[in-house]
């Protein structure tokens, strides 16, 4: 007999380096957030900004779009030019986190990392709900094995002048950032794909 096993509805996450220059976005993020008064949405301590305009970074904006682009191309097969929509810079001290979140409206959720210290709080991706009822009626011994299909969480550990790239409605929350010296910083995008003309 002949046996299979199909992976139905998976998920792409997309890592990146993007080979930016890093103390210049970190000079640039802090002399931003020095200027700017901040805003709270899913930050709980930490600084972070309104919508930034689309010429502070513009170099930065280019790339993400890029690599957007090469990723619909590797997963949807589609050539399109992707476009950022709206993005924000995070600046998370000692304790300082984000709570869990999601991106309405938004094709592509993009976080791109300029400064990630040791212990700044893991990016996490939630599993869809229903796991978790999938696993009920066992035992916790049945927990102990858990991988990509059973995990109701998955963790990122950040890397400077790294990109991570999944889709707007994953929900995810970030860490507390455990460094006591050091902050984190990063930048988050909303894209969309223009309506072909």
């Amino acid at each position: 007999m002949n046996t299979k096993f199909l992976d139905i509805f998976p998920i792409k996450v997309m890592n990146k380096e993007l080979g930016m220059d890093i103390p210049q976005l970190e000079k640039q993020c802090l002399d931003y957030m020095r200027n700017n008064i901040g805003r709270i949405v899913t930050n709980r301590g930490g600084y972070q900004t309104n919508e930034l305009p689309k010429e502070e970074f513009p170099e930065l904006i280019e790339k993400v779009e890029q690599t957007c682009s090469e990723y619909m191309k590797e997963i949807f097969k589609a050539d399109v030019n992707i476009k950022v929509s709206n993005y924000w810079m995070n600046v998370n001290n000692y304790r300082d986190y984000n709570l869990k979140h999601n991106h309405p409206e938004t094709l592509l959720t993009v976080v791109y990392y300029i400064k990630t210290p040791v212990d700044s709080g893991d990016l996490v991706l939630a599993n869809n709900p229903m796991v978790h009822w999938w696993g009920h009626p066992y035992t916790r011994e049945s927990w102990w094995s858990l991988g990509w299909y059973n995990s109701p969480e998955l963790f990122f550990q950040p890397r400077e002048d790294t990109i991570l790239i999944f889709p707007g409605w994953v929900d995810h929350h970030v860490e507390p950032n455990l460094n006591s010296d050091e902050h984190r910083i990063s930048i988050a995008f909303n894209t969309y794909a223009p309506t072909p003309q």
